[in-house]
């Protein structure tokens, strides 16, 4: 997807703004008896952009994630927040509640790109692992 138009998939939805294509697509849908109730029976929250206010598009995307539970990750991670000084300190909280609830952490993500906060930088991984090198899961 490129500013808000589709770029792949069916070939009749390729260049049509996002928001323009939700009409045919709910046709699709219902022609192939998969739409999940009347059309506009569904009541949800959509969300917006805090800034600008505008719909956000999800769009599916690679990224690489690591197993918490794998080689004890979690409680390791969970040790060193603790020995971490943080400001706010509230931050200490936070970061620990997200570690110990989350299966798994997406360590790359197209989203990462210029936020280093929540992406682990990958130069490096292939040999911390061994030579096993770490990448995008494969369906």
């Amino acid at each position: 997807m490129r500013r808000g138009k589709i770029t792949e998939g069916l070939p009749e939805y390729v260049g049509k703004r996002v928001f323009d294509a939700n009409a045919p697509i709910i046709e699709l849908l219902k022609a192939r008896g998969v739409l999940m109730g009347p059309a506009g029976t569904l009541d949800h929250s959509y969300p917006h952009c805090w800034r600008c206010h505008n719909p956000i598009i999800f769009r599916a995307a690679e990224q690489w994630f690591i197993n918490m539970d794998h080689k004890e990750l979690r409680q390791r991670a969970l040790d060193e927040i603790k020995k971490t000084r943080w400001v706010p300190s509230w931050g200490e909280d936070r970061i620990s509640n997200m570690i110990a609830e989350r299966p798994d952490w997406c360590i790359f993500s197209p989203a990462c790109l210029g936020r280093a906060a929540h992406c682990v930088p990958l130069r490096g991984l292939q040999e911390a692992h061994h030579g096993r090198g770490v990448g995008p899961a494969r369906r």
